[in-house]
């Protein structure tokens, strides 16, 4: 799926599987899938929330991200905000149920 999209939309192939990434993820997450399509959030801010976000966090995620400043908010996400998930290996092999 990336490939076709790279090759199609001219963006590179790392751009394009994090875009099939996020786009996975907001399959999961509803009420993330909502605010995104409504606008209300950012591409930018939705790529980083599902990065960090389990279905039990990501309402506490998006909430946070509605009304923080990006820096802040962003700098939260990296200390741990939400519950803990496992890092990817470079092959993404530790990925959640889900996701």
């Amino acid at each position: 799926m990336a490939g076709w999209l790279s090759w199609k939309c001219a963006v590179s192939p790392v751009t394009a599987r994090e875009q099939v990434r996020v786009a996975r993820c907001l399959r999961c997450l509803p009420g993330l899938a909502e605010r995104f399509g409504s606008g209300r959030l950012s591409y930018s801010q939705v790529r980083a929330i599902t990065r960090a976000a389990t279905p039990e966090s990501v309402e506490v995620l998006a909430g946070m991200a509605g009304f923080a400043p990006q820096r802040s908010w962003r700098r939260s996400l990296g200390r741990g905000v939400g519950p803990a998930r496992p890092r990817r290996t470079l092959r993404g092999a530790a990925r959640p149920a889900g996701f």
